[in-house]
């Protein structure tokens, strides 16, 4: 998780990402742009975050197996 807050666009989180996530804002693929408003919501508390990642996987019809 990168704190928006706390980022000073540095670059140097980019290549330490171990699944290549990382991108700046200007540069993000379009396919990734609903995870920015989720990144941002960290601030409000994972009742938020929970919230805006359940309405994108119902509204993508995204389903994980349940962890055993």
């Amino acid at each position: 998780m990168i704190d928006p807050e706390e980022c000073i666009d540095c670059g140097a989180c980019e290549p330490e990402c171990p699944v290549e996530a990382i991108f700046p804002e200007d540069a993000l693929p379009d396919k990734w742009e609903p995870f920015v408003k989720i990144n941002y919501a960290y601030g409000e508390g994972m009742d938020v975050v929970n919230r805006l990642t359940d309405e994108y996987a119902t509204e993508h019809n995204v389903q994980n197996e349940p962890i055993a």
